[in-house]
């Protein structure tokens, strides 16, 4: 009651999901972001009783609450690195997009206990290692920002201070070339963003497992694969900023993950046409398979 309307609500976000009244933040408030990315003990949710006022109907799609909690329990294996966990998920989600979904009911089960073993299997996660990785179209993707901030009016100067730090440190400025920015993108995840992230790989598991849970994920069964790949584009965008920063800052703390994944939702979290734009780039390369999307996770 202390509160004025703004803050009553937002970030607060509520939904119903079957008979259950969801409750969940965005990242988009500095505040909500501290509380959801700084969690080291990773995300846990609260089942309580209360009284609310008649819940409208809103059932949800067969098998929704199987794959939602498999999905959230394998961005929550710690002992695979975030990335591997991701390929793993997709993995998953593309087997179960293949099946004919009369067939779910029989197969579900099996393919759950079966990539709940291989997110554990050390040997064949060390495979997943050794593909090849490619740089370019995450230049091509900053370049798809550069065009977004002359196009739009970017009012976050929270965000700005992320997008030109992204800029200056891969030098995605005129005069530079691509193979420049590539190498200054190698050199700052290996020297900055991987050793930082094996420390506080919990900042991008809690990012995800509030996008999975906040955006009811996954909401169309015929979708599966394409809403992972949405998922997907959030998480590149966001690695990118940050290996972009840590080579302008020529380091990575907490207040910097904080800074841009807050800013960057509070920006793109609503602009639902900037994100149809870069999954149209991502049919137009032929990116949008497994293996390429697995390419570009760990790249």
């Amino acid at each position: 009651e202390y509160l004025c309307h703004t803050c009553a609500t937002y970030p607060r976000y509520t939904q119903t999901v079957d008979e259950r009244l969801e409750k969940s933040m965005t990242v988009s408030c500095p505040e909500a972001a501290r509380l959801i990315l700084l969690n080291e003990e990773g995300i846990d949710f609260i089942i309580e009783e209360e009284e609310v006022a008649k819940l409208s109907p809103n059932q949800t799609p067969l098998h929704f609450w199987d794959i939602r909690m498999f999905a959230i329990e394998l961005l929550q294996t710690r002992s695979a690195t975030i990335e591997e966990r991701l390929i793993v998920l997709g993995m998953f989600l593309e087997k179960l997009d293949q099946l004919e979904q009369s067939l779910w009911s029989e197969q579900l089960p099996q393919l759950i206990v079966r990539y709940s073993d291989l997110i554990q299997d050390r040997e064949q996660l060390q495979l997943l290692q050794s593909l090849p990785n490619n740089i370019s179209f995450q230049m091509d993707l900053v370049r798809h920002l550069l065009n977004e901030r002359i196009q739009s009016r970017i009012s976050s100067q929270r965000y700005i201070q992320c997008l030109n730090a992204l800029i200056n440190g891969l030098q995605m400025v005129e005069g530079s070339t691509i193979e420049q920015s590539m190498n200054l993108y190698k050199e700052a995840y290996t020297t900055y963003y991987r050793p930082f992230t094996e420390h506080h790989m919990y900042m991008l598991e809690n990012y995800l497992v509030n996008y999975v849970f906040k955006n009811t994920f996954p909401n169309n069964m015929k979708q599966l694969f394409e809403q992972f790949t949405r998922m997907i584009v959030h998480f590149v965008l966001v690695k990118l900023h940050l290996i972009g920063i840590a080579s302008n800052n020529k380091k990575l703390a907490t207040d910097d993950v904080l800074q841009c994944i807050q800013s960057f939702s509070k920006t793109y979290e609503h602009n639902y046409q900037f994100f149809s734009n870069v999954l149209q780039k991502l049919k137009d390369a032929n990116y949008t398979t497994m293996a390429h999307m697995t390419i570009l996770i760990k790249s």
